[in-house]
């Protein structure tokens, strides 16, 4: 069986990522050949943990001497438990014929070996957020301080029986994010939890952000974070340095952990919105069925909307939050669904031109039934609603971000969330921007919501998010515009809403054949 520095000699020897040879942090390969059965990992954002973890259970899982081996993930999120796979194909299939085992099976979250000499097969499979399943084997929990309080203690609690079965391992890592939750436990807790190996792996430790390794190892660690970031720290860990607010930088690279009760959006307040990671549904989670029917899926781009889109989904709500330079301009839609607000939309768009973002709300306001845009009117976004205005007339309402004002927005968001009205997507980075916002008492009486820039912007989707809201319940909406005419959206009759528009758009292809001939207009 392949242990330690073999299994790093077979990883080196015979496979490649992206046509390249494999070429891994120091750190990374420690890991790799770590045979302890418990280890934990705080590390930093950034630093290929998805990748490390899929390449060792590859190895292992393609040892010849190896059978009925299982190495299960347990990730974040749907797309965070593909990714382990992909990760895994792409090393599989970059190896020599004659040093790997035949796939018996293969899909998005899984892949299975025949094991040398038949009989048995090798496995490796990737979910999204659920107690992994008693099939023995290795387990490995990503980014685990990001799952529910409740529903990580079961996960956790799952895996024990699991690896027990053929002395398997359990490895966690994750960056930090606050001080409550099992990966804060775990790492904090060094007496009861004294069989885990801890690794911390900050920024210095990987070459990608750090521009002297050897010697930041040695030396970094004694300095404080502005005399490392300026002696050590690559052009892209300065520019993050300086986007972010120095406890936020800390944690989420250097590995420290900063006290959540900060936060004016707990977890568990984001968590109760989330369908698929609310408490009370823990108990579905071993239903597949069950869960990719509860999982909402937000799309990233317009046109992917506008492919998407079905008529019973009703009128949709939007919010613009602007920007042109170091924060992100970012578009959220959402519509009613069951009496809650669903995500449907969560663009970003990063230093694109004002021309070219009028464009593309152009192309939304055209080929979606957005009854209501609500758009920062301030700076870059009075040119914006100018503009809109005059094509899309009351449907666009300028919204100025003062601080009373932004007041309003995060209250009446965070009031919606105690209700559990929201279903978000299970959209990390989405759910980081909503935790980053502080509530911060003002000497005018007033309060202060913000949550400082980090290198993703300003919590530009959170606000894009608060202005959709605040265009759902604007006293101004008029579901009768011309673009809608002939429509009676009356659900208390029982009636769907149904659009002419949407009507001679019924197929993908006339959904995108009357987006492009719109915006030539």
């Amino acid at each position: 069986m392949w242990r330690g520095e073999n299994l790093l000699r077979y990883i080196y020897g015979f496979v490649k990522y992206k046509d390249a040879q494999i070429d891994l942090d120091f750190w990374q390969e420690g890991f790799i050949m770590n045979e302890d059965r418990f280890v934990i990992l705080n590390k930093s954002r950034r630093t290929g943990f998805s990748f490390s973890t899929a390449l060792k259970g590859l190895a292992t899982a393609l040892d010849p001497d190896v059978k009925g081996y299982t190495k299960q993930f347990v990730s974040y999120n749907e797309d965070d438990a593909i990714e382990k796979i992909n990760f895994a194909r792409q090393f599989y299939d970059s190896i020599p014929m004659q040093a790997k085992k035949k796939i018996v099976h293969s899909n998005a979250t899984s892949i299975a070996f025949a094991d040398v000499g038949g009989g048995s097969v090798s496995r490796l499979i990737s979910t999204a957020c659920r107690p992994p399943r008693g099939k023995g084997g290795d387990i490995a929990l990503d980014e685990f301080a990001f799952y529910p309080v409740r529903l990580s203690e079961l996960i956790y609690t799952a895996a024990l029986p699991v690896i027990s079965r053929n002395n398997g391992k359990v490895e966690i890592g994750s960056t930090p994010l606050g001080l409550i939750g099992k990966f804060a436990e775990i790492w904090n807790d060094r007496a009861r939890y004294n069989k885990f190996t801890r690794m911390t792996v900050p920024w210095w430790f990987v070459r990608d952000l750090c521009v002297d390794v050897e010697t930041a190892v040695r030396e970094a660690g004694s300095m404080n974070t502005i005399e490392r970031v300026m002696r050590f720290g690559s052009e892209i860990v300065r520019d993050l340095y300086a986007s972010m607010d120095e406890d936020q930088f800390q944690q989420e690279y250097e590995c420290r952990f900063v006290d959540e009760a900060v936060s004016y959006f707990p977890l568990e307040l984001i968590h109760k919105n989330t369908p698929g990671h609310q408490g009370e549904r823990e108990s579905m989670l071993h239903d597949e069925e069950e869960e990719a029917r509860i999982e909402v899926v937000c799309f990233d781009t317009v046109d992917k909307a506008i492919l998407n889109y079905k008529s019973d989904m009703g009128v949709l709500y939007g919010g613009y939050d602007v920007a042109r330079v170091k924060d992100k301009s970012s578009l959220f839609l959402y519509h009613n669904h069951g009496g809650k607000k669903r995500a449907f939309v969560r663009v970003e768009l990063s230093k694109m031109s004002i021309p070219d973002q009028v464009d593309l709300l152009r192309k939304a306001m055209k080929s979606l039934p957005i009854v209501r845009m609500c758009i920062d009117g301030t700076g870059l976004g009075i040119g914006v609603v100018d503009y809109l205005t005059k094509e899309f007339s009351d449907r666009i309402e300028s919204v100025e971000f003062t601080n009373q004002m932004k007041e309003v927005l995060a209250m009446n968001l965070h009031h919606d969330f105690e209700l559990g009205v929201w279903e978000l997507p299970a959209d990390q980075e989405l759910h980081r921007q909503i935790h980053a916002i502080q509530k911060t008492p003002t000497s005018g009486g007033h309060f202060r919501f913000d949550g400082g820039r980090d290198i993703h912007g300003h919590q530009d989707s959170f606000w894009a998010m608060a202005l959709a809201r605040h265009a759902g319940e604007s006293k101004r909406v008029n579901q009768h515009s011309r673009f809608y005419s002939g429509i009676k959206d009356d659900e208390s009759e029982g009636k769907r809403p149904g659009y002419d528009y949407m009507k001679k758009a019924r197929t993908a292809q006339s959904v995108l054949q009357a987006m492009i001939k719109g915006v030539g207009k």
